[in-house]
């Protein structure tokens, strides 16, 4: 264990430098130009020149390597050692100005919306991990019988209808038609909806991955055992099999944790909630490029953290698997 965990500090800096090369390769070729506004805001030719020139926008290996420099803390701490005088308020770890948002560092965009989504997120993991575990082993236990069939049906709606569909069709009725649920954010009550929406085709594929590994697991030799033993029925699904069968939906939950947890910028933009997801988008439009290499490090970050936590799960759960 301490092993796969050593292994996968050491990825991590390689990993991100892999996605923060990639991302800004990019996003340096969208075409656009961030610092252009409409004719009637639009600065003079001299103006814009200065402003391409003191974020390096005119220079693409400059930008890359002082972005870079400065987003891993190297020239916090290069500073630092030179002797430099280091105001009180400076980031460690600066992500940069936002090119669109006037007075607004990345970090501060980040530190207000991260909040957001990982509430909405971690609400929408949790409850379609509820409620596809229980799908998935009520398929699996009742196979072929109406449960089963309505099971299946549900997975297959969740997998296949887009989340933006499900998400105006919940809106429109229980918002405008029966207005039984508020729009917005901040509320408990504004939170129903969005994580409905958001945790569908999560608890889909956990319905799935969860049935599947049920019907395995049940057929085999250690579960007869202890069928022929006498232990009762639900003890039997639920603390031998359904342990050796959540295995695969593990595997699931890091990648789908982050993905969720990040923001959707669907369900943020149906449901008017001001999560990651929608400064991404917000980002990529502008081509707001630090706002965009800051999303994508945070969320790649998120992402590979959670794979870790997966894996070091897996080994409590099953001690036989070896790390």
């Amino acid at each position: 264990m301490t092993r796969l965990i050593f292994w996968r500090l050491v990825q991590l800096p390689l990993l991100l430098l892999v996605i923060y090369t990639i991302t800004f390769l990019l996003a340096w070729v969208m075409p656009g130009n961030p610092l252009l506004l409409d004719e009637t805001r639009r600065p003079p030719p001299e103006i814009e020149e200065a402003m391409l020139a003191q974020y390096n926008l005119d220079d693409p290996v400059t930008f890359y390597f002082q972005y870079l420099r400065d987003a891993t803390g190297v020239g916090y701490l290069a500073r630092r050692l030179e002797g430099e005088s280091i105001p009180p308020h400076a980031e460690v770890f600066n992500l940069g100005p936002s090119l669109k948002y006037k007075d607004w560092r990345v970090s501060e965009i980040i530190g207000d919306a991260l909040p957001v989504s990982i509430q909405l997120g971690a609400a929408a993991i949790l409850v379609a991990l509820i409620t596809g575990v229980a799908a998935g082993v009520a398929g699996a236990v009742w196979r072929d019988s109406i449960i089963d069939t309505a099971t299946l049906s549900i997975v297959l709606i969740g997998i296949s209808l887009p989340t933006f569909v499900t998400g105006a069709v919940l809106l429109v009725i229980f918002c405008l038609n029966l207005q039984w649920l508020p729009l917005g954010w901040g509320t408990p009550a504004q939170l129903i909806l969005p994580t409905l929406t958001l945790s569908l085709p999560f608890a889909a594929y956990i319905a799935r991955l969860t049935r599947l590994g049920m019907i395995d697991v049940l057929g085999s030799d250690f579960v007869r055992t202890a069928r022929a033993k006498g232990l009762a029925p639900r003890r039997v699904v639920l603390k031998h099999a359904l342990k050796v069968a959540f295995l695969p939906v593990l595997s699931f939950l890091g990648p789908a944790a982050a993905a969720a947890m990040t923001g959707s910028f669907v369900i943020e933009q149906v449901f008017n909630i001001p999560g990651m997801g929608q400064h991404f988008v917000d980002a990529v439009l502008n081509k707001d490029l630090f706002l965009i290499m800051g999303v994508v490090l945070t969320f790649s970050s998120l992402l590979i953290v959670f794979n870790l936590l997966v894996d070091i799960a897996y080994g409590l759960v099953d001690p036989r698997i070896e790390m």
